[in-house]
């Protein structure tokens, strides 16, 4: 192979570098914008950015993510489910009841867990009942228990504070 002459310049790949990095981080960089610019926006962005608020927003952003993580599986898995609010609802209630009654945190925290995974298998058996069902039954299935966990759930139905 015979190399290319001196003085023929060979095209930079800092372009191609910089566009498969910002398409790496995008998300990121998206994610520190919509910071930056809320910090700006408040009247003291010192607090807005500190540990304490930090820490305050990540732990109330933490049911909603384990939520997206559940529904990631079932979307991935080709599949639907219309009631994920209404079931961590159903379950947070359940779990904030029990404490309010004076049970151990474990058995509240079991409590909660045993009723979403019962309404994960009434929403599945819903689901397969039918050999004959149409592609559109998981969305029937799981708005009719979205509905169904808020009437089990009175506080949440009420907008009554636990506690």
């Amino acid at each position: 192979m015979v190399a290319p002459p001196s003085h023929v310049r060979r095209p930079s790949t800092a372009p191609v570098l910089l566009r498969a990095w910002i398409a790496r981080s995008g998300p990121a960089l998206g994610l520190l914008l919509v910071i930056l610019i809320f910090a700006l926006l408040t009247d003291a962005p010192g607090r807005y950015l500190s540990a304490f608020n930090l820490r305050i927003v990540l732990s109330q952003t933490v049911i909603v993510a384990l939520g997206a993580i559940g529904m990631t599986m079932i979307i991935v898995s080709g599949g639907i489910d219309l009631s994920v609010g209404a079931s961590i609802a159903l379950t947070g209630v359940i779990c904030a009841t029990c404490l309010q009654a004076g049970w151990p945190p474990a058995l509240a925290v079991l409590a909660a867990v045993l009723a979403g995974g019962v309404v994960g298998f009434i929403n599945g058996a819903m689901i397969t009942a039918d050999s004959s069902a149409t592609k559109d039954q998981p969305q029937g299935a799981t708005i009719l228990q979205g509905e169904v966990a808020p009437v089990l759930a009175p506080p949440v139905k009420t907008r009554h504070k636990i506690g």
